[in-house]
C-alpha cells in the first residue's frame, strides 16, 4: 500500500504586531482588571464566601480575559467573546 504525498503550507512569517496589538490589548486589560476585581475580593475569598458579587465579579472578568484567547487566537477579542458568550449565559 501506498500514499499520496500530501504538499505541505508554508507559512511565512508572523503576523505584523500592527495587528495582534488590539488582541493582546485585550488580553492585558481583562487581566488587569481581574486582578484589581480580586484585590477588591480578597475579603470574601478569605472567609470562602465564593457567592459574593465581588467574587463572581473577579471570576467572570478572568473568563473574559482568558477565552477570546483560547478560543480564537489571532482573531478579534470582540469576535471570540460572541463565540463564547452563548455559553456563558446558560
Amino acid at each position: 500500500m501506498t500514499f499520496k504525498q500530501l504538499p505541505t503550507v508554508h507559512t511565512g512569517r508572523p503576523a505584523p504586531f500592527t495587528l495582534t496589538a488590539p488582541a493582546y490589548l485585550a488580553a492585558t486589560a481583562g487581566w488587569l482588571a481581574a486582578a484589581i476585581a480580586f484585590v477588591f475580593a480578597a475579603d470574601d475569598l478569605a472567609a470562602g464566601a465564593i457567592w459574593q458579587p465581588s467574587v463572581v465579579l473577579a471570576t467572570h472578568l478572568v473568563a473574559l480575559a482568558v477565552l477570546p484567547c483560547a478560543v480564537a487566537p489571532g482573531n478579534s477579542p470582540a469576535l471570540a467573546r460572541w463565540q463564547c458568550a452563548p455559553g456563558l449565559f446558560q
